[in-house]
């Protein structure tokens, strides 16, 4: 992984208070809770060794022929960050949860969601975690909710 990847590898999400930048490479780079000019609790894009960060991603030796795409789902503040090695297609979407107020509030919710498309894949977790091979669902369990 690339140090300091450019800014223009990272997209955005935010919840009208505050925002994460998250590079193509599954890492939450940026983020200020819980406003916009409040101090950072990830800033790796300044400080990669010290400024902290969360990672979420497939994970690959050297990329390993790997393909990564960051697009933003239509009509949706949702970013998706695509890997695409041979054999498999996996995903993590990010969002956060619009706070519908304009007072301020300590109610940020980065939500980030893996899940495999086809194939198998393993996963790096956020630190601390081990890493997991996940394959996708033979069945829908319906709507996952997770809360903030």
């Amino acid at each position: 992984m690339n140090r300091y990847p450019p800014v223009a590898e990272h997209g955005m999400v935010g919840d009208l208070q505050t925002a994460a930048l998250v590079s193509s490479a599954g890492t939450v780079d940026w983020c200020c809770t819980p406003r916009f000019d409040s101090p950072s609790i990830f800033a790796a894009l300044l400080d990669s060794e010290r400024g902290g960060h969360s990672r979420l991603a497939a994970e690959f030796p050297d990329g390993d022929g790997m393909t990564v795409r960051q697009l933003y789902l239509s009509d949706a503040a949702v970013l998706v960050t695509r890997f695409i090695p041979p054999g498999g297609v996996g995903e993590v979407a990010d969002f956060m949860v619009p706070i519908d107020s304009s007072a301020p509030t300590d109610t940020q919710c980065l939500v980030r969601v893996a899940r495999v498309v086809r194939g198998s894949l393993p996963f790096a977790l956020p630190a601390g975690r081990a890493s997991t091979t996940a394959v996708p669902r033979t069945r829908s369990r319906g709507p996952m909710s997770t809360p903030c």
